[in-house]
This record gives structure tokens, C-alpha cells and sequence, in this order.
């Protein structure tokens, strides 16, 4: 009896370690698999987040257009795909249907005169140099990425492979552009570019600060650069043709053959301008001068010199341009001008001697902004040539 109480006793205590260790390691799993559900959960959030980062950066990269397609291996159209699918600071809160987008009719440029003439942007007309800049106070400093160089107070970033450049000769080469004999081509590689919208202009964008409708896009500040240029009996050829409404890759493609029919449909071209809008790290800034009492963006020359083996013939001449501009620029408007960028790039400007590519403002100006600035480019370039 005494033996089977025992047993008894000695089954009970081991059904009931048996069982505390079935809770124990039920409870352990448990709490493995709550762990492992966290760790999925932050895991999945993560790369959620990292991912998100990674989209709206490459936005950021689409959206500025100059640098970003020779720094970045970016497919954009996956981009924007994915984009769409996110909740994106940087996109219009109107999804718009990539059918309906290709199916839309391109706005005129004419329809658009009304519009951008409802201000006068006339009011930061300058026919003087206001801060004469004799001192060059040259100097160079230089890393493996860039070379910096201040000359004229100009700051120039060279990100190309000439680093010995000529700079104090090209500000005294010789560059005669005439009224009656040096027209002047517009035309816009990405033409899609727009601004932040305003009180004034309000319009609805067709990707990342992007509009199709040429009443808000760079069609439109080549407009204003048109007429008042023309204002100023300086002939313009104005090319309203659309080059990035398809694909953005292809727009230099495309804005090179329109550069091509120009030049074979025009007895001559004396200087070449292919009008942009830039992008900084924060899309809603957008750099200002106070000109006249009015807001003006800044403006920003981007010159490609090409490379021995991808050679640009007139990257001297433009470059000399340019920069001569920019001191005049700046002695008629001191701190319109952001620093200069140079690139191996072409962009097209070894198709026409005195070429050159110009961001009028940043997706953070207003149209407005933007067109001040081209009335300002219009005034320097009007002081620069001759009758």
C-alpha cells in the first residue's frame, strides 16, 4: 500500500513536471514566435522605409535632370511606377492616368501669351552695369571629384576631365555677336520641367514637378526669352518642340535633332540656348535675387566640354561665353548667377559654336521667379551684343 501511495506520488510529481515543462516550452515558443514576428514586422518596415528613401531620392534625381543621369543609374519609369504606389511628399496628390497623360493634346504656346503677360515683367529691366569687377582674385583648389575655382567672384564647379584650363584667356577671347546677323534658338531638352505653383499660376502637374501644358512649363519661359529678346531686335528661333513627353531618356536624343533641323533650315545660327529648370536637395527650395524690388530666380550655366574620345569642338568658344556672360550678368545683377557647372558631357552644344544649356530657377520658384530671370538673361544678352 505504502509502495503504490509512493509510486503514485512519485507519477504525480512527474506528470506535474511534465507539465510545467510542456508550459515552459509552449510558453518559450511562444515567445520565439513573437520575436520572430517582430523581427518580420521592423524587417518588412525597414525596407519599407529604405525603399521609400530610395524612391523619393531617385525623384529627387529625376526631377533635377542635369546631374543625376550622369551620377545615377536610375530607371525612371520604374521609379515613377513605384512611386505612384507610396505616399510620396514629392508627388501631386492627382495621380494622373498614363493613358490619359499620352493621350492629351499639347497646349500652344501662343494660348499662353495672355497669361504670361498679365504682370509686366519688364519691372527688373537693367541697361547698366551697376559693380564693375576688374580684380579676377583667381584661385583654384581641387579634389579628385572637382575642381573649384573663384574668378570674378564667379564660382565655377569643373566636374570634367580638363583640369587645365585657360580660365583668365577665355574671359579675353574674342566673341562678336550681332543683332542683324546672330539669331538666337530656344528650345528646351526637357521641356516637361514646371515650378511650385503660385497665387498667380495654378496648374496640375503630370509627374514630379512636371507639367505637359505649355502655358506652365519651360515653353513658357522660352516664351518670355523670345519676345523680349525680339524686344529688343534680336532675331529669335523659338522651337516650341516637346522632347521629353515620351521618355526621359531619349529627350537629348530628341532636342539634338531639333538643334540638326535647325540648323538646316536656317541660313544662320548664332547662339544656341536650351532652357531648363534645376533641382536642389530640397525640391521646395528655390534661391532668389532681389532685383528692382521683385523676386527673381537664379539663374545657373551648365556647359559640357566633351571628352577626347566624345569631343566637343566649340567647348572653348561656349565656355568663354559663358563665362563672360556670367561676369556681365553679375556686374549688371549682382547675385543673380549661381556657380557654373562644367561636365564631359555635350549637351548638344558641340552642334553650334556659342551654345549653352541655362537653368532658369529650381522647382522651388514660382513662374513668375522664372520669368523675371529669363527677362534678366534677355537684358544681359542684349547689353552683350552688338547693334
Amino acid at each position: 500500500m505504502k509502495i503504490t501511495i509512493g509510486l503514485f506520488k512519485f507519477n504525480k510529481e512527474k506528470t506535474r513536471n511534465k507539465l510545467s515543462n510542456n508550459v515552459e516550452q509552449n510558453s518559450s515558443l511562444k515567445y520565439i514566435l513573437i520575436l520572430l514576428i517582430l523581427i518580420l514586422f521592423v524587417t518588412v518596415i525597414g525596407k519599407f522605409a529604405i525603399n521609400n528613401k530610395m524612391i523619393n531620392n531617385n525623384i529627387l534625381y529625376i526631377a533635377s535632370n542635369i546631374r543625376q543621369a550622369e551620377e545615377k543609374d536610375i530607371n525612371k519609369t520604374d521609379i515613377m511606377v513605384m512611386a505612384n504606389n507610396i505616399n510620396s511628399p514629392f508627388l501631386d496628390s492627382k495621380k494622373a492616368d498614363e493613358k490619359e497623360i499620352k493621350e492629351k493634346d499639347v497646349e500652344s504656346v501662343d494660348k499662353a501669351e495672355k497669361k504670361n503677360n498679365e504682370f509686366d515683367v519688364s519691372l527688373v529691366d537693367v541697361t547698366e552695369v551697376i559693380s564693375k569687377k576688374d580684380k579676377d582674385n583667381l584661385s583654384i583648389s581641387e579634389t579628385n571629384s572637382v575642381q573649384k575655382i573663384n574668378v570674378y567672384g564667379m564660382n565655377i564647379s569643373n566636374y570634367s576631365s580638363k583640369r587645365n584650363i585657360d580660365i583668365l584667356a577665355l574671359f579675353k577671347k574674342n566673341i562678336t555677336l550681332t543683332k542683324k546677323s546672330d539669331p538666337v534658338l530656344i528650345y528646351s531638352t526637357h521641356t516637361s520641367e514646371s515650378y511650385t505653383n503660385s497665387n498667380r499660376y495654378k496648374f496640375g502637374y503630370t509627374s514630379t514637378y512636371r507639367t505637359r501644358d505649355a502655358k506652365y512649363n519651360m515653353l513658357s519661359v522660352g516664351n518670355i526669352l523670345s519676345k523680349a529678346l525680339e524686344e529688343k531686335n534680336i532675331k529669335t528661333i523659338f522651337d516650341t518642340t516637346p522632347h521629353d513627353y515620351g521618355s526621359y531618356e531619349i529627350a537629348y536624343t530628341n532636342s539634338r535633332k531639333t538643334v540638326q533641323n535647325a540648323i538646316t533650315n536656317n541660313d544662320r545660327i548664332g547662339l544656341a540656348i536650351d532652357v531648363h529648370r534645376d533641382a536642389l536637395g530640397d525640391l521646395t527650395n528655390g534661391p532668389t535675387v532681389e532685383i528692382n524690388g521683385q523676386k527673381v530666380a537664379k539663374l545657373m550655366f551648365v556647359m559640357g566640354v566633351g571628352t577626347d574620345s566624345y569631343a566637343n569642338e566649340y567647348w572653348e568658344d561656349n565656355l568663354a561665353l559663358a563665362m563672360q556672360l556670367q561676369k556681365l550678368g553679375e556686374e549688371m545683377y549682382p547675385g543673380l548667377f549661381r556657380g557654373m557647372i562644367i561636365r564631359n558631357s555635350k549637351y548638344n552644344q558641340d552642334l553650334i559654336k556659342h551654345s549653352f544649356l541655362i537653368e532658369v530657377g529650381t522647382t522651388g520658384n514660382t513662374l513668375e521667379e522664372a520669368y523675371f530671370g529669363a527677362r534678366c538673361l534677355a537684358n544681359i544678352l542684349n547689353k552683350f551684343y552688338n547693334n
